[in-house]
Protein backbone atom coordinates (compact mmCIF):
# COMPACT_ATOMS: atom_id res chain seq x y z
CA UNK A 1 0.00 0.00 0.00
CA UNK A 2 1.39 3.36 -1.03
CA UNK A 3 0.65 6.65 -0.23
CA UNK A 4 1.79 9.60 -1.95
CA UNK A 5 2.62 13.24 -0.25
CA UNK A 6 2.67 16.06 -1.80
CA UNK A 7 5.47 18.62 -0.63
CA UNK A 8 5.51 22.32 -1.97
CA UNK A 9 8.73 22.68 -4.31
CA UNK A 10 9.82 25.43 -2.45
CA UNK A 11 10.32 23.52 0.57
CA UNK A 12 12.24 20.53 -1.09
CA UNK A 13 14.27 23.24 -2.68
CA UNK A 14 14.97 25.03 0.71
CA UNK A 15 15.69 21.01 2.38
CA UNK A 16 18.58 20.75 -0.44
CA UNK A 17 20.18 24.15 0.64
CA UNK A 18 20.49 23.30 3.92
CA UNK A 19 21.66 19.55 3.36
CA UNK A 20 24.23 21.16 1.35
CA UNK A 21 24.96 23.50 4.16
CA UNK A 22 25.45 20.88 6.84
CA UNK A 23 27.60 19.19 4.73
CA UNK A 24 29.92 22.23 4.86
CA UNK A 25 29.07 22.56 8.36
CA UNK A 26 30.52 18.44 8.66
CA UNK A 27 33.73 19.33 6.74
CA UNK A 28 34.74 22.01 8.31
CA UNK A 29 34.33 20.64 11.78
CA UNK A 30 35.95 17.65 10.93
CA UNK A 31 38.88 19.65 9.40
CA UNK A 32 38.77 21.39 13.06
CA UNK A 33 38.63 18.40 14.94
CA UNK A 34 41.29 16.54 13.06
CA UNK A 35 43.59 19.81 13.56
CA UNK A 36 43.21 20.10 17.20
CA UNK A 37 45.10 16.18 17.21
CA UNK A 38 48.48 16.51 17.77
CA UNK A 39 49.05 12.70 17.03
CA UNK A 40 47.07 12.33 14.03
CA UNK A 41 48.52 15.52 12.45
CA UNK A 42 52.12 14.04 13.05
CA UNK A 43 50.87 10.89 11.27
CA UNK A 44 49.45 12.94 8.08
CA UNK A 45 52.78 14.77 7.82
CA UNK A 46 54.41 12.02 7.85
CA UNK A 47 52.49 10.14 5.32
CA UNK A 48 52.48 13.35 3.22
CA UNK A 49 56.52 13.18 3.29
CA UNK A 50 56.95 9.54 2.41
CA UNK A 51 54.43 10.19 -0.42
CA UNK A 52 56.51 13.26 -1.49
CA UNK A 53 59.73 10.75 -1.31
CA UNK A 54 57.76 8.32 -3.61
CA UNK A 55 57.56 5.79 -0.46
CA UNK A 56 54.07 4.31 -2.03
CA UNK A 57 53.03 0.87 -3.04
CA UNK A 58 50.26 0.21 -4.76
CA UNK A 59 46.20 -0.84 -3.97
CA UNK A 60 46.95 -4.17 -5.07
CA UNK A 61 49.75 -4.93 -3.44
CA UNK A 62 47.82 -3.51 0.11
CA UNK A 63 44.83 -5.57 -0.43
CA UNK A 64 46.71 -8.71 -0.62
CA UNK A 65 48.91 -7.99 2.32
CA UNK A 66 45.49 -7.07 4.42
CA UNK A 67 43.95 -10.37 2.90
CA UNK A 68 41.74 -8.49 0.92
CA UNK A 69 42.29 -9.46 -2.67
CA UNK A 70 40.58 -12.82 -4.18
Amino acid sequence: MSQTLQVPSHLVKRLAEVCIKFEELHGELEDYLISRNPRLMRNLRKARREHIKGKTRSYNDLARELGLSR
